[in-house]
């Protein structure tokens, strides 16, 4: 249902898987609060309204998801990327920039929140370092500017 930030969270499995997850969570994280509760509560007895909103925004995350990747492929030609399916964020390949002073994805996204005032997470969190990670869970204004303004501080290296 798309509750970013809420963190809660529902699993169908069989009690096995169901036991290690919970066995591997209990030392991870606490209890959602009340409101995200309650929140998850209502989407899920609420199923009408609850449908038409996740279809709405489905719509929404595809257009989002198309405005950034047309944009990327016209700016950043070089930033290489898969097409999420899924998600709503992008998985961009950045090491055929890296040079000088930007060794890493670190290094990159330290550079490009510098340069351009945009935050972008390193692939290095997520086991890849010639990558970065864009969300795409903001207005299309923002977006549009985010890829210029990263556009424009790459184009001035």
């Amino acid at each position: 249902f798309a509750m970013t930030g809420w963190r809660i969270g529902l699993t169908w499995t069989s009690e096995e898987v169901a036991t290690k997850m919970g066995a591997l969570q209990s030392h991870s994280t606490s209890n959602p609060a009340t409101p995200s509760q309650l929140a998850a509560l209502e989407a899920l007895t609420n199923r009408e309204r609850a449908d038409a909103e996740v279809e709405k925004m489905r719509g929404i995350f595809r257009r989002r998801r198309d405005l950034v990747t047309s944009l990327l492929q016209e700016r950043l030609p070089e930033l290489s990327f898969v097409q999420p399916e899924g998600a709503f964020f992008l998985f961009f390949r950045i090491d055929g920039t890296y040079g000088g002073d930007i060794r890493n994805s670190q290094d990159w996204c330290r550079f490009i929140l510098k340069e351009a005032g945009v935050a972008v997470v390193p692939g290095a969190a997520f086991g890849d370092d010639r990558y970065a990670r864009l969300s795409f869970a903001t207005s299309d204004e923002a977006l549009t500017q985010a890829v210029e303004r990263m556009a424009a501080a790459l184009e001035s290296r």
